[in-house]
């Protein structure tokens, strides 16, 4: 999936396991201190720098034209995490899940408290006044017209 983690699916669970001990300790904090907007975690190992998550439905797996029933939702997950003082920094569709009938985020490596009155993940780095997590002028997907795009997701509907 990437080159920074092996990724390996069950029929129930993700398991990810890291090549950097840094992005599996920020993502393995998220899991623990942010569970309301992650999928569960099932366990995890500090030695091998492994996680198990639940295995939740991607959204961009769900038709479009049913998928806007999690617009509003998870707009307020992404408020809710931004009040939380957090933000994901990643928050394009391919990282949102849907389990139980509520959006959840996944691939937290990215993830930072948040330093400025507004959310990153809602508006974008550039719009925010903040430099974007990958060191581009604008925000993950924020500006691109890709189906992963959280703007173009708001936009469409």
């Amino acid at each position: 999936m990437s080159d920074h983690c092996r990724v390996e699916f069950t029929d129930t669970t993700v398991v990810k396991t890291y090549q950097d001990p840094d992005r599996y300790h920020t993502e393995l904090a998220a899991y623990t201190q942010l569970s309301d907007f992650t999928p569960r975690l099932l366990d995890h190992d500090d030695t091998s720098h492994t996680l198990v998550a639940e295995r939740c439905i991607p959204i961009l797996e769900i038709p479009r034209w049913e998928s806007v029933v999690y617009r509003k939702p998870l707009w307020e997950l992404l408020q809710g995490l931004h009040e939380a003082g957090w933000w994901h920094r990643d928050a394009c569709l391919v990282n949102v899940v849907v389990h139980y009938g509520r959006p959840l985020l996944i691939d937290w490596e990215n993830a930072c408290p948040a330093t400025a009155p507004d959310s990153y993940d809602l508006w974008g780095a550039t719009t925010i006044g903040v430099e974007s997590a990958w060191g581009h002028p604008y925000s993950v997907h924020w500006h691109n017209l890709c189906r992963c795009c959280p703007a173009q997701y708001w936009r469409d509907h």
